[in-house]
């Protein structure tokens, strides 16, 4: 499946959950564009990478979280830096998780300071951030 957050969404610092605009290809996910969330057709382990091309703007970290419906961080990403000045550079972080029939979950970005990031119409086909999630067994 992919989800897709099709214009730019600002992020502040902290935990931001990326609210996807779309799931253009959706085989087993169901999602939910009211608020981010996303459910599976079926139990199993699920490989979860998440791209994005920041905006400009000064040193930035970033990594990616998966929470489940209370926030609860399931799984994180590595964190990676970049230096000043910042200006659209892609960034990809791969998860490997367990995900459960009848649960939600959602995808948060993890950023240490204020710059917009996912600029609209800085990616390919205009698309902010892309989610492949793929089940894996």
């Amino acid at each position: 499946a992919q989800l897709v957050r099709q214009n730019g969404q600002y992020f502040g610092s902290g935990f931001n959950t990326i609210l996807w605009t779309s799931a253009p290809v959706s085989s087993g996910i169901t999602l939910n564009t009211s608020n981010g969330t996303f459910s599976v057709s079926r139990s199993g382990i699920y490989s979860i990478i998440t791209s994005f091309r920041t905006g400009s703007g000064p040193d930035e970290w970033h990594g990616i979280s998966l929470l489940d419906a209370n926030g609860t961080q399931l799984a994180k990403s590595h964190a990676t830096g970049q230096d000043t000045p910042v200006s659209g550079e892609s960034q990809t972080f791969p998860l490997l998780v367990s995900l459960l029939t009848g649960q939600s979950y959602s995808i948060a970005l993890y950023r240490q300071t204020g710059l917009q990031v996912a600029t609209p119409g800085i990616p390919a086909a205009g698309w902010a951030f892309v989610a492949t999630i793929t089940y894996a067994s």
